[in-house]
């Protein structure tokens, strides 16, 4: 790589981790009080260590950057569990999630410390498997956003985070595939994905679902109950409820009607019902 071609890299490379850092601050300045801003967060600086370990000064230093592989590793899992959060409102995290992150930042790290750099016959088929995993998880990712989009009655909500999870779905995709298609390692499929800018295009559209207003859609509130959230009833309702009973009885005709305008015509979907 020519000096001219290296010094576009770095500056392409500093630019990234600027947006990355801008983001990771934005989230845990607003929004850390939400489960998938906290993952976002982790994210953020998963994907950090993946800019920085395929930058090419960085990739040839082996065992100097195991923190690094570490976390460029595992990232893809916590990708995997950021668009749960994001498009689950009652996802938890459990303790078994924190086993698929290690054995995934376990073989990035004896690929980093043992297999690349003593030129192991393996070490072709361990990156194979790390892109392999990677792209199975980047699709899951994709998929889980358009499997739960029609159970967000927010339209507005719905789009933001659907284009929110997809855009980093399909990024982390086409760094495997190509690596996977073209026969190439997974740091220069890296590198060449990364140079052309792609990268930060994504993470500039990041930032900006990420300015307010607009990143109120992708996270409750701290102060109140979450879009489609029940407020507790007072305790004069309660009284009210229990000591009096209607006596109205619902029209079968205006159900049925009722009915077939939320499941069959979608009612639900329009702005203008939404305040």
């Amino acid at each position: 790589m020519s000096d001219t071609a290296l010094l576009i890299t770095l500056l392409l490379r500093g630019g990234q981790i600027a947006l990355l850092l801008q983001i990771a601050w934005l989230l845990w300045r607003d929004y850390r009080h939400a489960l998938a801003a906290r993952l976002g967060v982790l994210l953020t600086i998963g994907t950090i260590a993946f800019v920085v370990n395929s930058t090419p000064p960085i990739a040839p230093m082996g065992l100097a950057r195991l923190p690094i592989t570490l976390l460029d590793a595992g990232n893809s899992w916590v990708m995997f569990l950021f668009a749960r959060a994001l498009m689950e409102d009652d996802f938890r995290l459990r303790r078994w999630h924190a086993l698929p992150w290690l054995l995934l930042a376990g073989i990035g790290a004896v690929n980093c410390v043992w297999l690349h750099p003593q030129h192991h016959p393996w070490a072709g088929k361990v990156a194979t498997l790390q892109s392999t995993s990677t792209l199975l998880l980047a699709l899951a990712t994709t998929l889980t956003a358009l499997r739960d989009w029609r159970s967000e009655l927010v339209e507005p909500r719905r789009l933001v985070r659907v284009t929110l999870i997809c855009g980093c779905g399909i990024y982390a995709l086409s760094v495997p595939l190509r690596a996977l298609t073209m026969g190439e390692d997974f740091a220069t499929a890296s590198r060449m994905h990364a140079f052309d800018g792609s990268l930060g295009i994504t993470l500039f559209y990041c930032g900006f679902l990420l300015r307010r207003p607009r990143a109120d859609l992708l996270f409750p509130p701290a102060n109140g109950p979450a879009v489609g959230d029940e407020t507790p009833p007072s305790s004069a309702t309660t009284e009210t409820s229990t000591t009096e009973k209607p006596d109205y009885q619902p029209d079968p005709a205006q159900l049925a009607q009722l009915e077939h305008l939320m499941s069959i015509e979608r009612l639900y979907r329009h702005e203008d019902l939404v305040s």
